[in-house]
């Protein structure tokens, strides 16, 4: 059985653990290029499955979750996004529109998963943010949660 938009906007939010709210200000960005708004309203229809997004706003979810059109329509293709520079929208521009960071600072663009981990990682408090820095640091000490430099390297 294929799968719907909203089943597979259901599902890239609970992988991620976004929110609506979450996917809307990812999307910013690209709704700003197209001149195009995403709202909570369109969310909710999305993922009711009332309402199938347009092609316009298909385009914009799929850019803000990293994932492909065709996998986001329930398709049975790969989920991972092919990029394209016509798509790309710089981490600079897309870090002011949503977090405001010192620009200086900004030094490489993120991966989907990043900017989502990040996302998250800012609804915490201090605490919370402190634990999740305790375990990454745990996790860089171990050898199999480390990127294997050597197969990369062949």
């Amino acid at each position: 059985m294929q799968k719907t938009t909203s089943d597979r906007l259901k599902e890239i939010m609970s992988e991620r653990g976004l929110k609506a709210v979450d996917v809307i200000r990812l999307a910013q960005p690209y709704c700003k290029q197209y001149k195009l708004k995403l709202t909570k309203s369109d969310m909710s229809q999305y993922l009711k499955g009332t309402v199938r997004p347009s092609q316009w706003k298909l385009t914009i979810l799929s850019n803000a979750l990293g994932v492909s059109e065709a996998w986001l329509m329930g398709y049975d293709v790969p989920k991972d996004k092919v990029s394209s520079q016509s798509n790309k929208i710089s981490f600079k521009e897309l870090s002011e529109s949503l977090y405001q960071p010192d620009p200086n600072k900004i030094t490489a663009a993120l991966s989907p998963s990043e900017q989502s981990l990040l996302t998250v990682y800012r609804t915490l408090n201090p605490q919370g943010q402190g634990e999740v820095n305790k375990y990454a640091d745990y996790c860089a000490t171990k050898p199999e949660y480390q990127k294997n430099t050597q197969s990369e390297a062949e």
